[in-house]
């Protein structure tokens, strides 16, 4: 449970931080938010494997 917990604070985090930055609404915040989009998932699977192996 650790585990989940420490990744869902990390993706609210994230969350926060890209709410943060989505004021300015402009194509440098377009292209910054497409690779973490595309690298989100990646780290969730990587994190999900490390979890199921301390459980």
């Amino acid at each position: 449970m650790r585990g989940i917990d420490c990744g869902r604070t990390m993706i609210l985090s994230l969350w926060l931080w890209s709410r943060k930055h989505a004021g300015r609404r402009s194509l440098i915040s377009v292209s910054g938010v497409l690779p973490f989009l595309l690298v989100l998932p990646v780290v969730l699977l990587v994190l999900w494997s490390i979890v199921g192996r301390l459980l």
